[in-house]
């Protein structure tokens, strides 16, 4: 096999003369540094994106929601709590969330 290919050593001198040859002939030109900062620009660094439309959560995530708004002492479990409604109608909508998605 390392008759048919060149070994690695003259490959990576051959390269680094080609690469010395080309920063000598071009490093200084201003339109081959241009091309170089648009490729730059256009290869910027990933950014996250926001996802869009709906929300989805797992059984196991609906069932870790409700046993959060069910603890001892919450306003789920006390009727005179200002946030009682909203903590039972949550649960609900939770319980109706597996339900369907089931």
């Amino acid at each position: 096999m390392e008759d048919e290919y060149m070994n690695y050593d003259d490959i990576i001198s051959q390269s680094s003369q080609k690469i010395m040859k080309i920063e000598g002939d071009y490093s200084d030109h201003p339109d081959f540094i241009k091309a170089f900062a648009s490729i730059a620009n256009d290869l910027g660094e990933d950014q996250l994106v926001a996802a869009q439309g709906p929300q989805y959560m797992t059984p196991a995530e609906i069932d870790k929601q409700i046993a959060s708004l069910q603890q001892d002492g919450s306003a789920y479990w006390n009727k005179n709590h200002p946030g009682h409604a909203l903590a039972v109608q949550e649960v609900q909508d939770l319980l109706a969330l597996k339900l369907n998605s089931q």
